[in-house]
């Protein structure tokens, strides 16, 4: 598939249906986070966490849902979710953390898996309960995550339009 069928299918999925990923896609997915840019070539920064047990996502949307928002869904019952965390608290991090998300999102677009980047659940429970589970390095500390499922929606991207100017 080129790389433009792969931008029309990218799209926010925030509905899941009850198929789990196979382990082979979930290979694929990491594959294409390790192959993200990362400020100063610093990859030993970074840990993926895949969450793929459903009482374990269930404990963080049901922690956020007490800390910080009345959606209680806020992973979107998804039955996978990829934590992307750091021990560097730099600008340079969410931009890093930001490349390694879309490129797991791009790839999931390419095998028609739904996803859905979680930011700001993630970075509001960075002292939850539920990150001595995730077994990080001292240090390390969530900053980003990703949701993906299958899905019974069509992955189609919106007509967006950024503004541009040119100057020449």
């Amino acid at each position: 598939m080129t790389l433009d069928k792969i931008l029309e299918k990218r799209c926010s999925i925030r509905k899941y249906n009850d198929d789990n990923l196979k382990d082979e896609e979930i290979k694929e997915i990491l594959n294409a986070a390790n192959k993200a840019p990362i400020g100063l070539n610093r990859y030993d920064h970074y840990h993926l966490t895949v969450i793929t047990n459903k009482q374990f996502i269930n404990a963080i949307q049901v922690e956020a849902h007490k800390k910080v928002t009345s959606n209680k869904e806020s992973l979107f019952n998804a039955p996978c979710v990829i934590i992307v965390s750091s021990d560097i608290y730099e600008d340079i991090t969410y931009a890093d953390c930001a490349c390694i998300i879309e490129n797991m999102i791009l790839k999931a677009s390419e095998l028609e898996i739904g996803s859905c980047y979680i930011w700001g659940i993630i970075n509001k429970l960075k002292d939850g309960e539920y990150i001595k589970a995730l077994n990080l390095k001292e240090g390390f500390r969530p900053i980003s995550a990703v949701v993906l499922g299958k899905t019974d929606e069509k992955l189609k991207s919106k007509d967006k339009e950024i503004p541009v100017n040119y100057i020449k």
